[in-house]
């Protein structure tokens, strides 16, 4: 009775898009024409989101085989988690995602082509409607179960799209499924209704070992799976450490625990992963203002030598004016070409475009932009 409570309490509070003390928790969709369906998805915000301009880190969560979008939140207790953990400074703040593919395996089929929706519809409409880090340094990935295999298969094709991922009891069966495993009734591995060792293998991770290896990109990965699994997947786990460990010695990781599979275990089993997970991300950073100024330094050519405004003593302080705004971008008019030259050695980090009015290229006033080179670039 008080399993059915605690179940419509969060379910309350799921609905209304509220998170007591902590993140926040709401239940997304859009239109996937890849899928031909609704894509359903539940999100993560932290407690900072709404107080904040900061763009998080992003974490994508994948279910296993006869999971949903749910099923890390309610099975996985991911809000209870990673509140508690960043309350604790023992992780950063960070948006995670969880996407409901029922028995895909993250993977592109005839039934549903899973990957081809996450990749290309799902992570840019997360990274569209939500603050979060669009740079692969930000990104991780993580599953259990069928989702450690989508995980795995995702990080080996595409390494230079994650920083980081963790697969936590993996069904990476090799070379095939054991009798009693769903990967033998699934339909991404189905054809005319029995299982095609063909279509496992073609998708197995083993296919994309060695493009990964030659590519120039190590993605640390995180491996945990229970003694006790009675799918064998603790041995599965160890071949697949084998196969990495003389790769990236220094950016894999393996623990066989006491458990089974199941989600009494992968709870267990998500704190040190979010931890492994987020010492590999960079300190997520304020998104800071730019900042902008507009400056009339007047003409150079039209002043007199014994002028006290004279160009050789006022460019020393049009340059200190400029420095002192801490501008990203000046704008600045009436500009002759040789005060925009002694301007930028005075600044030392702005490069500048302008032409002459008079030519289109040297001769005559300009206005000129100037921009910090720390903070932008100049595309000719």
């Amino acid at each position: 009775m008080r399993h059915i409570i605690r179940i419509l309490i969060h379910f309350g509070l799921l609905l209304m898009g509220i998170g007591a003390n902590g993140g926040e928790l709401t239940q997304q969709t859009f239109h996937s024409p890849i899928l031909g369906k609704e894509h359903r998805y539940l999100v993560y915000l932290p407690d900072d989101y709404a107080h904040t301009n900061q763009q998080f880190p992003v974490l994508y969560l994948l279910h296993g085989a006869g999971g949903d979008e749910n099923e890390w939140w309610k099975e996985g207790s991911v809000k209870d988690t990673i509140d508690g953990l960043v309350r604790r400074g023992e992780i950063q703040p960070m948006v995670v995602v969880m996407p409901g593919h029922s028995r895909t395996w993250w993977i592109d089929s005839v039934g549903a082509k899973a990957e081809s929706a996450l990749l290309n519809e799902l992570m840019p409409h997360v990274e569209s409607n939500f603050r979060v880090q669009q740079h692969p340094p930000q990104r991780l990935v993580a599953g259990v179960s069928a989702g450690g295999y989508g995980a795995l298969n995702l990080v080996l094709k595409y390494p230079q799209m994650f920083t980081a991922a963790a697969l936590f009891s993996p069904a990476i069966y090799d070379p095939w499924p054991p009798e009693h495993s769903s990967a033998l009734s699934q339909p991404p591995f189905q054809t005319a209704g029995r299982f095609d060792l063909q279509k496992w293998s073609t998708q197995h991770y083993t296919r994309f070992l060695n493009a990964y290896k030659q590519s120039a990109t190590i993605v640390p990965l995180y491996i945990e799976a229970g003694d006790h699994d009675n799918l064998g997947i603790a041995l599965h786990s160890t071949m697949l450490f084998d196969k990495l460990r003389i790769h990236q010695p220094d950016a894999i990781a393996l623990k066989v625990s006491d458990g089974g599979h199941d989600w009494g275990f992968w709870r267990g089993a998500f704190p040190k992963a979010l931890e492994f997970l987020n010492a590999r991300l960079q300190p997520a950073q304020e998104q800071q203002p730019i900042r902008a100024m507009s400056y009339n330094i007047r003409c150079g050519y039209c002043e007199n030598e014994s002028d006290v405004n004279h160009w050789s003593r006022r460019k020393f302080l049009v340059a200190d004016v400029i420095r002192r705004s801490r501008a990203d971008v000046v704008g600045l008019q009436e500009v002759e070409l040789f005060q925009a030259r002694s301007l930028a050695v005075l600044l030392g980090d702005f490069d500048w475009v302008g032409v002459g009015r008079d030519d289109g290229a040297d001769k005559g006033e300009m206005n000129a932009v100037f921009v910090r080179r720390s903070a932008f670039s100049i595309n000719s």
